[in-house]
């Protein structure tokens, strides 16, 4: 059974003969009520009305933006159902990506140390030399989404000017003031940079 909005008809019939159907529409408005509210089928006063959790259906994209709202919802990100904001200029943000938060807080994907000839060892980078002056590394194990992180370089003393550039999701370069120098470089993801 389900939610009739019709019943009982408006239509003379006696009360005592639309009974079944009224209390029909009662227990299908309990069990829709009971999915994530207190107080339906097991009545306590000091928390009636309140949520135990908040199910949300995963959408197929994104919502319609409708004057001045915000909206949280679920989506399929091709991995998982996952947690979105829209605001009410239609910027979608995610919130947790593979059983984690995402996009509020920079975390460390990927680090490489580079030796002053280039070499290098470290997680999810390959490094090699452009030049004297400039590294390129590519991502190995872990692509960034549309290329939105930091990169964040350290080498010794006078040596420690650097700046990355050329960002993609398959590497980046870094261009350093001094020639050979070594490098501490680390990556961090954050989607809303």
């Amino acid at each position: 059974m389900v939610w009739d909005t019709t019943a009982p008809l408006n239509d003379g019939s006696d009360i005592e003969t639309e009974n079944d159907k009224i209390h029909d529409n009662w227990a299908a408005l309990e069990t829709t009520l009971d999915v994530d509210h207190f107080g339906v089928s097991d009545p306590v006063s000091t928390s009636d009305g309140e949520h135990r959790q908040v199910t949300l259906n995963e959408l197929g994209s994104k919502p319609d933006v409708n004057g001045r709202r915000g909206f949280l919802y679920t989506k399929n990100d091709d991995t998982n159902t996952e947690l979105f904001y829209e605001d009410a200029s239609a910027n979608e943000i995610q919130i947790t990506k593979e059983g984690a938060l995402y996009g509020n807080s920079l975390v460390p994907v990927a680090w490489m140390f580079v030796e002053a000839d280039g070499t290098g060892h470290g997680k999810n980078l390959v490094a090699s030399v452009v030049s004297t002056r400039v590294r390129h590394f590519t991502f190995s194990g872990y692509t960034p989404q549309d290329a939105n992180y930091a990169v964040i370089t350290a080498t010794t003393g006078d040596e420690a000017i650097s700046y990355s550039y050329e960002k993609t999701t398959a590497g980046f370069n870094v261009a350093n003031r001094n020639e050979n120098v070594e490098l501490n470089l680390v990556v961090y993801s954050n989607p809303l940079i």
